[in-house]
């Protein structure tokens, strides 16, 4: 995300208007809920999977609404471990960047103008920064076929998800993805892997609740014997 450039979301309130502002937004929680519910919707819509493999043959659709029939993947934090049970997806957080802390005020669009306190009070109400988060969805499948099946759902539901990020204040950057190369560290034996990387940008851990941070701070320099 270069830094300097607007990006296409709304502001968020000021803290002027005296609603607050967010803090942490967990991401891989908004990822991992529209995969838990978009699965368990596909499961009892079968007829669904038509539409979304249109181009295969009816046998070929038969096979992969048999396979759902079974139930929806599980659906994780983190990585797969020895003896869980598959299809699964497990969702991890490989990188959290922060990038120039001035980029903050740009992305909502505030001037320090826009405060009743000091531009001095205004920098300190604004405790954060914007963050690039690379998020990476790995499907488990117990055969070649089932993981390419959930892949390309899994793709499908998460780049509909769009408006949920930009909700989250997070903006989608690029979808890559492909095999993953069997490794014994990072696969259970006999299954079969792909991987989606999805790049985000976007605000985290900002507040106006200063007195909040600011007891933390005078607790925590007493502590450390710090004036």
């Amino acid at each position: 995300m270069a830094v300097g450039t607007r990006h296409p979301q709304p502001p968020s309130p000021t803290p002027s208007s005296g609603s607050g502002l967010r803090n942490i937004v967990m991401i891989e929680r908004a990822v991992y809920t529209v995969l838990k519910v978009g699965f368990a919707q596909l499961v009892t819509q079968l007829a669904f999977v038509d539409r979304l493999f249109w181009h295969l043959d009816a046998a070929e659709r038969a096979n992969i609404k048999a396979m759902l029939a079974e139930g929806p993947p599980t659906v994780v934090h983190g990585y797969a471990r020895r003896g869980v049970t598959m299809p699964l997806i497990a969702i991890s957080l490989t990188n959290e960047q922060e990038v120039d802390p001035a980029a903050l005020d740009e992305f909502l669009g505030i001037e320090a103008d826009d405060f009743d306190e000091s531009p001095t009070d205004a920098k300190q109400s604004m405790a954060g920064s914007v963050v690039e988060i690379s998020l990476q969805v790995w499907i488990y499948g117990r055969t070649p076929d089932e993981a390419q099946y959930l892949y390309q759902v899994a793709w499908v539901m998460l780049k509909q998800a769009r408006e949920i990020f930009l909700k989250l204040q997070a903006t989608p950057g690029r979808f890559s993805g492909g095999d993953v190369v069997p490794r014994e560290d990072l696969l259970p034996e006999y299954v079969y892997c792909r991987m989606i990387q999805i790049g985000l940008s976007g605000p985290k851990a900002f507040s106006q609740d200063v007195t909040f941070w600011k007891g933390i701070i005078v607790k925590a320099k007493v502590a450390l014997g710090i004036k």
